[in-house]
C-alpha cells in the first residue's frame, strides 16, 4: 500500500469532492439551457437535466420528467431531430443519462475502495483506480454528447450550458488528476533506489 497515508487522503478527499460533482450532475435539471430570449420566452427560461426540465422565472418553477419515457416510448415536447444520424435527440439524451448513473455508481465503488484502503488498511489500489478511471471515461462520454446536443436547432436562441454540464467537466478532470497523482506516488514508492556511498578523499 501507499506508504504516505497523509497523501492518500489527500487524494481521496479530492475524489470525494469530484463523486460529488457526478452526483449533483446527475440530480440538478441544468445539463443544457435556453436563457431568457425575449422574443421567445419573455421573462422565462428553460433548464434540461438529465431527468426532468424546469420552466423558470422570477417567483415561479415547474417541472417535468425530461425526456418522457412512459408506456416504454422516449418522447419529447418538440419535433425529434436526429442526431449523428443515428441516434434521436431522445435516444442520445437517455444515453447521457445512463452513462452518468454509470459514473456515480463506478464513482461510489471507487470511494469505498480508498475509505477501505485508508480507514482498514486493505489493498484496493487497483480497484480504485479502475472504478475512478470508469468514473471519469463514463462522464466523458456524457459531456461529448450533450457538446453534440448543444448544437441542435433547439439552442440556437439563448442555448447555454449549464451548471451540472460544468460540474460533470470538473468532476472527470479531477478523477483523472487523483489517478495521475495516485498513480505516480505508486511508481516513486515501489522503486527501490540504491546510493553508493561517497569515497573518502586519499590520504595524504
Amino acid at each position: 500500500m501507499f506508504a504516505n497515508k497523509q497523501f492518500n487522503a489527500v487524494l481521496a478527499l479530492v475524489f470525494t469532492i469530484s463523486f460529488v460533482f457526478s452526483v449533483y450532475a446527475l440530480l440538478e435539471p441544468d445539463v443544457l439551457r435556453i436563457e431568457k430570449a425575449p422574443l421567445l420566452f419573455g421573462q422565462y427560461s428553460v433548464s434540461f437535466g438529465l431527468y426532468e426540465s424546469c420552466l423558470t422565472k422570477p417567483g415561479y418553477k415547474s417541472c417535468a420528467a425530461f425526456p418522457d419515457t412512459s408506456n416504454d416510448k422516449c418522447k419529447l415536447p418538440f419535433p425529434d431531430q436526429h442526431y449523428n444520424g443515428e441516434l434521436t435527440f431522445c435516444q442520445a439524451w437517455l444515453t447521457s443519462r445512463y452513462l452518468q448513473l454509470g459514473a456515480a455508481a463506478f464513482g461510489g465503488l471507487s470511494l469505498l475502495g480508498w475509505l477501505s484502503m485508508l480507514i482498514f488498511g486493505l489493498s484496493a489500489e487497483y480497484l480504485l483506480s479502475w472504478c475512478a478511471l470508469l468514473h471519469a471515461g463514463f462522464q466523458i462520454g456524457t459531456m461529448s454528447i450533450m457538446t453534440k446536443l448543444r448544437q441542435d436547432p433547439l439552442f440556437y436562441f439563448g442555448g447555454a450550458y449549464g451548471t451540472s454540464f460544468m460540474a460533470i467537466t470538473a468532476s472527470w478532470i479531477l478523477s483523472l488528476v487523483v489517478l495521475c497523482m495516485f498513480g505516480a506516488g505508486m511508481y516513486f514508492t515501489s522503486r527501490t533506489f540504491y546510493y553508493a556511498p561517497i569515497p573518502s578523499p586519499p590520504t595524504s
